[in-house]
C-alpha cells in the first residue's frame, strides 16, 4: 500500500508504504467453561517512509494485543462487561528526540488497558403489521477506556493508528435507536434485521492534562470531545447509507460529516 501525502507544516510531500501484511484476528471465544473470553488483535508489518532527505527508512513492527473480558448480565434489560488486557509493540526503529531523523535503535512498546461497557436500561416497543413486526429499541450506553502510561512515547515512529495510541482515560456515553424488522411469512428467516439506527455520542476526558478540544493558542480547552452523530440505514441485507456529523461543542460548530453507501445488485 502507497500513501502519499503533503505536510501541512512543511509543504513536502510524504510517502508511506507498507508490504502486504500479515494480520491475525481471535474474536471473543470463550475460555473453557470459565466466563472469560479472549479477544486478540495482532499484526506484523514492514514498512518504508520517506518524509524529508534525513527522515527516511524502512523497518519492521510487531503487533500484539490480547484482552480478556467477563461480561455480566444480571437483568435482561441491562448488560454489563469488563475487560483487561495489554499491548506489546516491538519497532526496528525509534525516532530522535527532534522528531526529524530515525536513530537507528529499537524500540519497544508495553501498556496496560482496561474497560468498563454497559448497555442499559433499555427500552423497547413492539409493532405489528400483517407484514412485519417492527422493534423499536432505546439504549443508553457508558463506556470506560483506559490506557496505561509508557516513557517511549517520544521515539515511536508514527506511521498508522496502531501508533498513535497515547495514554487515556475516556469515557463515552451514548444513545442508540435501533429499529429492527421481523417478517412474518412463512419461511422467513426467524431472526430480526435491523433497517435503521441513530446514534449521538460524546466522549470525556478524566485526565486533565489531555483535553479532547482545544483552540488553536492552546488557551481555551475542554475535558468533553466534539458531539458525533451517526446514522444508519439498511433497506436490505447487502444495502446501506451512513450519514455521520461531527460538531464542535467548545466553538459551537460543525468539525466534519461524511456519506457513504453500499449497494448490492
Amino acid at each position: 500500500v502507497d500513501v502519499n501525502k503533503i505536510s501541512t507544516e512543511t509543504g513536502r510531500v510524504v510517502s508511506q508504504r507498507q508490504l502486504p501484511e500479515i494480520e491475525y484476528r481471535l474474536r471473543p471465544t470463550k475460555i473453557g467453561r470459565s466466563p472469560l473470553y479472549l479477544q486478540l488483535l495482532s499484526s506484523v508489518n514492514y514498512v518504508s517512509v520517506e518524509r524529508s532527505a534525513t527522515f527516511s527508512g524502512d523497518y519492521g513492527r510487531v503487533d500484539f494485543f490480547p484482552q480478556l473480558a467477563l461480561p455480566l448480565r444480571a437483568w435482561p434489560w441491562l448488560s454489563l462487561s469488563l475487560k483487561a488486557g495489554g499491548r506489546a509493540t516491538w519497532y526496528g526503529e525509534s525516532v530522535a528526540a527532534n522528531q526529524q531523523s530515525f536513530t537507528g535503535e529499537q524500540v519497544t512498546r508495553i501498556y496496560p488497558t482496561a474497560g468498563v461497557s454497559m448497555i442499559g436500561p433499555s427500552l423497547s416497543r413492539l409493532f405489528a403489521t400483517k407484514e412485519s413486526k417492527l422493534k423499536h429499541v432505546i439504549e443508553p450506553r457508558v463506556e470506560y477506556d483506559f490506557l496505561g502510561d509508557f516513557d517511549e512515547i517520544g521515539e515511536i515512529p508514527l506511521f498508522d493508528e496502531v501508533d498513535t495510541q497515547r495514554p487515556a482515560s475516556l469515557a463515552r456515553f451514548s444513545l442508540v435507536q435501533r429499529f429492527l424488522v421481523k417478517p412474518n411469512q412463512a419461511g422467513a428467516l426467524n431472526s430480526a434485521r435491523e433497517v435503521f439506527s441513530f446514534e449521538i455520542a460524546q466522549p470525556y476526558s478524566f485526565d486533565s492534562g489531555r483535553p479532547l478540544q482545544r483552540s488553536g493558542d492552546g488557551l481555551q480547552t475542554e475535558a468533553w470531545g466534539p458531539l458525533s452523530m451517526l446514522a444508519r440505514y439498511q433497506p436490505s441485507a447487502g444495502t446501506n447509507i451512513k450519514a455521520e456529523a461531527t460538531y464542535n461543542t467548545l466553538f459551537g460548530g460543525l468539525e466534519a460529516t461524511a456519506l457513504t453507501g453500499q449497494l448490492a445488485l
